[in-house]
């Protein structure tokens, strides 16, 4: 795998010079920001599961782009658990991503995904984790297939993850997605979880979009569904 991404990268390849959110789904976006310009995405999440009733500002991402192939990425999410009361912030993380190859058709868009993250800067114990994940998308006209393959080292439970997400533009304004992914934790007696997502997105213009999604667990040991509605701009300098 190594020496596949050493080989890919080697390539001169452009880089496409567009407006590529990762909201709203799963799958994150082989593209990266284009040079010298931030994107900011960012939503309202509401959860509920088994145990906790939550609403909080979900995942925030701040993206710069360094060059055509390569950006940096700031995420983090602030957790308001309406069970317990408590707040904390969750999921930070420092990324790095690299386009590898930019194609259409059969042969994918391909980019990397390196990070450090910590689930919890609440807790006493502050531990960080490198992270990595693969990234995929095919394009056909108005159609695209998106796949994502990750893992992320835990000193208690190492994480692999995968998506696959169907988009569809309805028109030049209106995307929409159908999407399954999941999560195997390593350590935890093979505890895996499978979940579905839908939703849209809207263009208010060139830089500036509106979504919405929704989804559910499917998995047979947790009962899961979550509502999520964001935003992304793109500020470009």
């Amino acid at each position: 795998m190594i020496f596949l991404i050493i080989f890919f990268s080697i390539f001169n390849l452009s880089a496409k010079d567009n407006f590529a959110p990762n909201r709203p789904s799963q799958s994150n976006s082989p593209w990266v920001v284009p040079v010298n310009s931030f994107m900011i995405e960012s939503g309202i999440n509401y959860s509920d599961d088994s145990f906790n009733e939550n609403i909080a500002l979900g995942v925030t991402e701040i993206r710069y782009g360094l060059s055509s192939k390569q950006e940096l990425k700031f995420g983090f999410a602030l957790n308001n658990n309406m069970t317990n009361k408590e707040s904390d912030i969750t999921s930070v993380s420092l990324n790095y991503k690299r386009e590898l190859i930019d194609k259409e058709g059969f042969i994918p868009s391909v980019g990397i995904l390196l990070s450090a993250i910590t689930p919890n800067l609440t807790n006493d114990n502050i531990d960080i984790s490198p992270g990595i994940r693969l990234i995929f998308r095919n394009t056909f006209n108005d159609f695209t297939i998106s796949y994502n393959l990750g893992y992320v080292y835990l000193k208690d439970n190492s994480d692999f993850a995968y998506t696959f997400n169907l988009g569809y533009n309805l028109s030049s304004k209106i995307g929409i997605f159908a999407e399954i992914y999941g999560n195997s934790l390593e350590n935890r007696n093979n505890f895996t979880s499978n979940a579905v997502d839908f939703g849209m997105n809207y263009m208010i213009n060139d830089n500036f979009q509106v979504d919405c999604h929704l989804g559910k667990d499917i998995s047979e040991r947790d009962d899961f569904y979550f509502i999520n509605v964001g935003a992304a701009f793109l500020i470009n300098r």
